[in-house]
């Protein structure tokens, strides 16, 4: 086992953060009395629904952390379900032990840290069918029947290399979603900057950033949804780019097959962000 902290700074850790005294008491806050935070930099409500099922079925498992004035930090997508609920008090913890720059900071990383985790999809493919060989709903898994084919028929795919492929239909929302939530350039532009900053020739760096583009992260469920609610000239530069599969033959002749093994080989299969 690898630590990342030496032995006197694993000793000031415990005794300066897990030691110290956090307030973990457990309120009931009337939900009138809850403030959304109005900058929050995340869009939840595609999630509310999935999540108000979440909380129907295993019940609400995880309090909203608020500030100490009633400000939410971390728990909006569960406060707008809790809402749609009717529900008129909820569950709360006060991070009363953080500043407020750690306040911003935490509401930002809680959304960000799961980013960074993917899916081992043989494994996930094998609890999928222990829940359903015993009846259970698997839409409360947050794995919709589509998602649940496209991980088979990519399985297919990868593995036979046949046309025995139908592709799954997404039901698109109601709302377009925005171009910022069909990708994530994070990374993208932090090896641009570098390799900018570099001295290198010319000619490297057009190729490093050319290179760097790999690293540039879709969205395809927002994808898909932006495709339902553009025009015909959109949808056909998207299906040409092979970013959504409408017709197999011009997948495997867009390249669709290097495509998906692209994606399985990164550990990016799904991404929500």
């Amino acid at each position: 086992m690898v630590f990342w902290l030496t032995k006197e700074e694993l000793e000031k850790f415990e005794e300066e953060v897990i030691g110290r005294e956090v307030n973990i008491d457990i309120k009931k806050v009337n939900v009138n009395d809850i403030i959304p935070y109005d900058k929050n930099p995340r869009n939840n409500d595609g999630a509310v629904d999935l999540v108000l099922k979440s909380i129907k079925e295993f019940g609400l498992k995880q309090p909203i952390v608020l500030d100490k004035n009633n400000v939410i930090v971390v728990g909006h997508t569960r406060y707008k379900a809790l809402v749609k609920l009717g529900v008129k008090e909820i569950p709360v913890i006060y991070a009363t032990d953080l500043s407020d720059e750690q306040i911003k900071a935490y509401r930002i990383m809680d959304n960000k840290s799961n980013e960074f985790a993917f899916w081992d999809n043989d494994l996930l493919k094998v609890e999928l069918e222990s829940l359903k060989a015993v009846g259970y709903d698997l839409d409360l898994t947050g794995f919709s029947l589509s998602d649940r084919d496209f991980m088979s028929e990519a399985d297919e795919l990868l593995h036979s290399y046949t046309e025995k492929i139908v592709i799954p239909n997404y039901v698109p929302t109601l709302t377009k979603p925005d171009l910022s939530l069909l990708y994530d350039d994070s990374k993208y532009k932090e090896l641009v900057k570098k390799i900018e900053a570099s001295t290198v020739s010319k000619e490297v760096k057009e190729f490093l950033k050319l290179a760097a583009t790999r690293h540039i992260v879709f969205n395809y469920r927002n994808i898909a949804n932006y495709y339902a609610h553009s025009g015909a000239d959109v949808q056909e530069l998207f299906e040409d780019s092979v970013l959504v599969i409408i017709d197999f033959n011009k997948a495997i002749e867009k390249g669709y097959v290097d495509f998906m093994r692209e994606i399985f080989d990164s550990g990016e299969f799904y991404n929500e962000g």
